[in-house]
């Protein structure tokens, strides 16, 4: 069941956060979650980027 949510007028609505981060970083991240880097995915000039991650055995 879909919970109904009421917005003013005028509120404000935070939809996103984005961060930057190099390809070390990333797998630091995934390494403390237990998980592995099995690809990364980026755009031609590298200004976005799509993780595949897995689960560590």
């Amino acid at each position: 069941e879909l919970k109904k949510i009421r917005i003013k007028k005028g509120e404000t609505i935070h939809t996103e956060n984005s961060y930057k981060f190099i390809n070390a970083d990333i797998k630091k991240i995934a390494d403390y979650g237990r998980l592995k880097v099995e690809k990364i995915y980026t755009d031609k000039n590298n200004w976005f980027s799509l993780v595949h991650y897995k689960k560590q055995d």
